[in-house]
This record gives structure tokens, C-alpha cells and sequence, in this order.
């Protein structure tokens, strides 16, 4: 079913319809993805699901396998969750806190479960019966009255629990079999021990936890793959998380008072991800961290990191590092050129940042960066060298033109041939004007000229006298919006001097 309008019928004929509709496009689907779309139904109606939390409970359950030519699980993961969105069983949402999030509209939710039929359970009985100790799935989102049966878990695969009281954790002894847990919103001050003793558990999922630190027990769960802490009072991690080996990714995201992570972090040989934006206290890492030899994903947005660690660039399979808003930011390393497989830098907001090192074009897998300052010195990348990264950026500023001095430098930064860009800014340090300067600086904004999609273009701290060409095709001289630039719609000229 691929015609996601469908969902938005009403009444009670074309709800049958639909699910009539949508059961058939199940029946179609390959085994895998029959699979990664019923266990969506764990999550309550309406929930908005974490893209890439999502993708590890795929993993956790061995939902999915690596392909012939792909070495990394995401990438098959990434491929299913597009399919199931394309299929309309998944609807993407809006980026929550800037991480990709989804959720099952109400018609596909109730297929879900009607599949899973009696291996699913959406209460925790006080007696357990033969329905109950053979469910694989439970879904608990209400206060339970009496203690569970001990025995409750131990045909269960899956459990998430929101709004329920720790006693349900009780159960958890004879859970042989559980792979992943999904705590939601119950602000617990201490992860129960129960969880603790699950030794076969490979995804654990926890927010609004309110201790300042993890026991060390968690090293106990030795099989651990994903482990993601959100919204959390962490002021630290233990240091038997080094012990966790075969930990794949790490997610502290929005733990505002975490201060830093442990050295032992970088005995985790087999982590791929970790994600410590919103981490507002954080201000350094480890230098054990480049011992992590596959590592391909680093998220520090929001944080207060002021520098990397040098031998950051020996991190020779990063593949994206998220530094958002680090606004305290000043640099970074000299060898980030190293990083041959880097295509996403992410530098949004850091607005004390002096330069980008030089060699930065080498980096022909780059293709996304949202910022470039220009340097001025020979140490210090040149604006030419834009011309070889970021074509598929959208957004892009241009910091520090001031320190143009050569016009064909900007004419070879290509901006013009980045196709997918949709908004950029082009800043000159403001309250520096010199009349000798203002002939260049309109031959250097000739040559940034953007291309033809841009929908948001701004010029700040501009000095000469007259546009540049591009600005000036076809109005007869003046100002005005040139028709070469036809879905412009936002246009801003900030601080012009003259």
C-alpha cells in the first residue's frame, strides 16, 4: 500500500477497507521486514518512535542481516525503515530534539498487534495463565494492582514498561529469554537489580532516570549491544563499562549534567555510535576514545567541548561527527584530514570556531558540511577547497570572507554547482571597511555565486558599493531578485556599510 493518503480515510467502511488494504500489503512483505514492522506494536498508539533506537531493537532481535558487500548493520537497518515508510507502516515525524523519530498510525498499530496475536500482552495478569507464559511480547503502560506472577517473563522476548510501578521488575528473574527492554518515562531513581541480572539482554532503553550514576552491576549484562540513557540526571558513567565488549552503540543524549565519560569507554572496541548531544556540562572527552577503531558516529551538539582530543584522527572509520552548537568550540585538530571516510561535519552555531584546518578538500567523502571559515594564513584552509566537499549539503555559511584576498579562490569554492543547497549565508566581519578592499570584495561575492534552487540566501557585512553580477542579471542594475533564481524566497542584506 503505497498511497499513504489511505490512512486518512474515516468511518467505519473505509476503516475496514483500509486494513483490508494494508494486511495484503503485509502479507507481501519479505520475512525480515514482517518481522522489524510487527514488533513496532510494543510502542503505545501515538508514541513517537527513535529512528535509530528502532533500528538497534531490529538488530537486538536479529531481525536483520548483513548483506553481501555491506559491513555495518545500520545500513541495512536504515534500508528496512525506508521501506516500511515507503509501504506507509511507518510515518516519518518531525526531528524530536534532532534525532529522526516515527510512528504507526492507528490502523497499522492495530494490525500489528492483531498479528502478533497471543504473543502479544498489553496488561501483567496477577495469575499467570498458558496465554501469559507464552506471550514473547509485552507492552505496559498501567499501573498494576497486585504483584505479578514470577513467572510472568519467562517466554518473553521484548518487554516495555511506562507508567507501571517497579514491582513489575520482579518478574524479570526467569527471563531467559529476553533480549530488550524499554523503560519509558517512570523517573526511577536506580535501575532495578532485576535488570541488572538479565544476562542475555542485548538492547536496554531508559529515560528520566533520576540517579547521578549508573551501578557498576551494569558490566553483569555482558551480552549489552545498545544501551540508551536519555533525559537522565548521569553525572558520570562507571568505569566496568569498559567491560561491556560487546557494546555497538552508546546513547547519553540530553543527560545535562553529565561532565565526562570514563577512559575505560575506549576498551568498548566494538562501539559504532556514541551520542552525547544535549550533554550541556560535557566539555572533554577521554583520550581513550581513539582507541575505538570503529567508531563511525560522534554526536556532541549542545555540548561545551572547547576542543578534540588530537588523536581523534586516528578514528580512521568515522564516518559523521555532530558538533551542532558547540558553542564554545574554538577548533579543530590538524588532522581531521585523516579522516578519509568522513562525509558528515556537522558545525551549525559554533560561533567562536577561528578556521578549518587546511587539506580539508582532500576529504572527497565529505559531503555534507553546514559551515566554513575562512582562516587567513597559510595554515588555515582557503576558500577554494570548499569546492571539493559538501555537495549535498542544504544549509551552508561561509564565515570570515574578509579573508579572501584572491577572487578566482571563490569562483573555484563551485558554490554555484552544489545542487542540493537550499539555504546559505555569506558573512564578511562586520565594522571592518577599507576602500580599497571594496572592488574585491564584489569580485569575491561574483564568484559565491549560489545556484539556481536556493531558497534562502544572506548576505552580512558586505562593504562594496555595487552587487555582484549574479544579483544584478536582468533588473537593469538594481536589487532586485534576479528570475534566474526562480524558488527564492527569502532574501536578507544585513550591515551594508556603503
Amino acid at each position: 500500500m503505497r498511497d499513504s493518503n489511505l490512512l486518512h480515510f474515516v468511518g467505519e467502511e473505509s476503516g475496514v477497507s483500509v486494513s483490508a488494504c494494508l494486511r495484503l500489503s503485509y502479507f507481501h512483505l519479505p520475512s525480515h521486514l514482517k518481522q522489524c514492522f510487527t514488533i513496532c506494536s510494543l510502542f503505545p498508539k501515538g508514541h513517537k518512535i527513535d529512528k535509530e533506537q528502532l533500528i538497534d531493537l531490529w538488530i537486538a532481535h536479529d531481525m536483520i542481516t548483513l548483506e553481501p558487500g555491506v559491513d555495518y548493520l545500520d545500513y541495512i537497518g536504515h534500508k528496512c525503515f525506508n521501506s516500511l515508510v515507503q509501504m506507509s507502516f511507518l510515518q516519518v515525524e518531525n526531528e524530536l530534539y534532532g534525532r529522526a523519530t516515527c510512528s504507526m498510525h492507528n490502523l497499522v498499530h492495530d494490525l500489528a498487534q492483531s498479528i502478533l496475536k497471543n504473543r502479544i500482552s498489553l496488561d501483567a495478569p496477577t495469575d499467570a495463565t498458558d496465554y501469559t507464559l507464552s506471550c514473547r511480547y509485552f507492552s505496559l503502560t498501567e499501573q498494576t494492582q497486585n504483584l505479578p506472577p514470577k513467572n510472568l517473563f519467562q517466554k518473553a522476548c521484548s518487554v516495555y514498561v511506562d507508567n507501571c510501578d517497579d514491582a513489575i521488575f520482579g518478574a524479570l528473574k526467569n527471563a531467559r529469554h529476553l533480549r530488550s527492554m524499554t523503560i519509558g518515562t517512570i523517573g526511577m531513581k536506580a535501575i532495578p537489580i532485576a535488570v541488572l541480572q538479565v544476562k542475555y539482554m542485548k538492547y536496554l532503553a531508559i529515560s528520566r532516570l533520576q540517579c547521578e550514576a549508573l551501578t557498576e552491576a551494569i558490566s553483569d549484562i555482558w551480552s549489552l549491544q545498545a544501551l540508551h540513557v536519555t533525559f537522565s540526571n548521569l553525572l558520570e558513567l562507571p568505569n566496568s563499562i569498559g567491560k561491556l565488549q560487546k557494546l555497538r552503540k552508546l546513547n547519553l543524549f540530553g543527560c545535562g549534567n553529565l561532565k565526562c565519560l570514563p577512559d575505560s569507554i575506549g576498551d568498548c572496541q566494538m562501539i559504532s555510535s556514541i551520542d552525547l548531544c544535549n550533554c550541556k556540562k560535557l566539555r572533554v572527552l577521554p583520550e581513550s576514545i581513539g582507541r575505538i577503531e570503529n567508531l563511525r558516529v560522534l554526536r556532541l551538539g549542545d555540548t561545551y567541548i572547547e576542543r578534540l582530543p588530537s588523536n581523534i584522527t586516528t578514528l580512521r572509520n568515522l564516518e559523521c561527527l555532530d558538533l551542532d552548537h558547540c558553542w564554545m568550540l574554538v577548533e579543530l585538530p590538524e588532522g581531521i584530514i585523516n579522516s578519509e571516510k568522513l562525509h558528515g561535519l556537522k558545525l551549525k552555531g559554533c560561533g567562536i570556531l577561528r578556521c578549518i584546518p587546511v587539506g580539508i578538500g582532500q576529504l572527497s567523502q565529505l559531503q555534507k558540511l553546514n559551515l566554513f571559515v575562512v582562516g587567513e594564513g597559510e595554515k588555515y584552509a582557503a576558500i577554494f577547497e570548499l569546492g571539493n566537499v559538501g555537495r549535498n549539503s542544504e544549509d551552508l555559511t561561509v564565515k570570515g570572507i574578509e579573508h579572501v584576498m584572491e577572487p578566482d579562490d571563490a569562483h573555484k569554492a563551485c558554490l554555484k554547482h552544489k545542487a542540493n543547497l537550499q539555504r546559505l549565508d555569506l558573512m564578511w566581519r562586520t565594522g571592518v571597511t577599507c576602500e580599497d578592499n571594496t572592488k574585491l570584495e564584489q569580485a569575491v561575492l561574483d564568484g559565491l555565486e549560489p545556484p539556481p534552487g536556493i531558497k534562502l540566501l544572506r548576505i552580512n557585512g558586505y562593504s562594496s558599493r555595487e552587487c555582484a553580477r549574479w544579483m544584478q542579471n536582468q533588473v537593469g542594475g538594481g536589487v532586485l531578485v534576479p528570475t534566474y533564481f526562480a524558488v527564492l524566497r527569502v532574501m536578507k542584506l544585513n550591515n551594508f556599510p556603503n
